[in-house]
């Protein structure tokens, strides 16, 4: 696994800005290479890309992605100087960065409809500090974006029961909303809304391919807590800057 960051990085000079040789070495220090899982796996296989000019689909990805990202830093700068951000666009765990990159994918979506963004709001809840993705200034008005990538991955191999996996994601989101929402109406001042990427969650995408796909958004709407104020569903792969589709949305001012 050999990986110079010189030579990957200079086509992406914002990404160049936030990753250094510490992150390179922690990266070469897993065990394999998980595919697309993490920013740096993705470098490496952009790098296949361009060395071996192959069109095959995982790789041409890889390349897509990172544009989409370096795009995104470019309509965000305050975020390349970000200690929090750059920790979360960086981790090499799990999901984490296409968790980041669902709250970018948002955040753009308002910014380039003329609203001001700022990420990671504070607050106290319970007497701990926590934080919602994305405040968001529209005129003399603000309301609160959680961004959300459900991860579900049904096991075909064995016996398949749709109605548990899905009651199991609709538990799943209820909860978040619960944990990050309670006991803040004095703290988060405006309304509070829910933006869920469908991207990662097969349950999502085999439920819309056999069922009406506007009573499932609506029962899962109305399974959501009264402490959320609306619900956004959109299903965003960050092949492109304006690769977000919107799929439900119950939103208002």
């Amino acid at each position: 696994m050999k990986l110079e960051i010189n030579n990957k990085l200079e086509n992406y000079p914002t990404l160049s800005n936030i990753i250094d040789n510490n992150d390179i070495i922690k990266w070469k220090k897993l065990e394999e290479i998980p595919k697309y899982y993490n920013i740096l796996s993705l470098l490496y296989y952009s790098d296949i890309q361009k060395n071996n000019q192959t069109f095959f689909k995982p790789y041409i990805y890889a390349v897509e992605i990172l544009n989409t990202l370096e795009k995104y830093l470019t309509y965000f700068p305050e975020l390349q100087e970000n200690k929090s951000f750059k920790k979360k666009i960086k981790n090499l765990n799990g999901y984490s960065f296409f968790y980041t990159m669902t709250e970018l994918s948002i955040a753009y979506l308002f910014l380039k409809n003329n609203y001001k963004i700022s990420f990671e709001e504070k607050f106290i809840q319970n007497g701990k500090i926590k934080d919602v993705d994305i405040k968001v200034f529209f005129q003399d008005k603000i309301f609160y974006i959680e961004a959300y990538t459900p991860t579900n991955i049904a096991n075909i191999d064995d016996f398949f029961n749709l109605n548990e996996y899905t009651n199991e994601l609709k538990n799943k989101i209820r909860k978040k909303t619960l944990d990050k929402f309670s006991n803040v109406e004095n703290k988060l001042i405006g309304k509070r809304y829910l933006a869920i990427n469908t991207y990662l969650s097969e349950i999502f995408n085999i439920n819309i391919l056999l069922k009406n796909k506007d009573i499932i958004y609506t029962k899962l709407r109305n399974n959501l807590p009264i402490e959320l104020d609306g619900l956004i569903i959109f299903y965003d792969n960050f092949n492109s800057i304006d690769s977000l589709k919107i799929e439900y949305i119950d939103f208002e001012f």
